[in-house]
């Protein structure tokens, strides 16, 4: 503890921490229940003859998110993650 009995450094860094921990695991899991639903969308694009990419519907949930979002996540990140989101749901629909 500090002389006035506050938290140290570390112990609030530590609690901040944990908290991100949390958050991470609760990404994980709603990351894998999207690429859950990308193997559905897979299969009903494979009995209907559909190609995998669809870049016009791409473009638009990336618009749509970046018009969600109100930061601190930049728009270049949030770019960057939901990219390589689609990429990952994308080869697992291929499969």
């Amino acid at each position: 503890m500090s002389p006035k009995g506050d938290k140290s450094a570390q112990e609030e860094l530590g609690d901040w921490r944990a908290r991100i921990d949390v958050v991470d695991q609760l990404l994980i899991d709603l990351v894998n229940r999207r690429l859950g639903y990308a193997l559905e969308i897979g299969e009903i694009k494979r009995r209907h003859g559909l190609p995998v990419r669809d870049p016009a519907r791409e473009e638009a949930l990336l618009k749509t998110l970046k018009d969600y979002n109100n930061g601190p996540l930049g728009e270049a990140g949030l770019e960057d993650i939901f990219r390589r989101i689609i990429q990952e749901a994308c080869d697992l629909e291929a499969h």
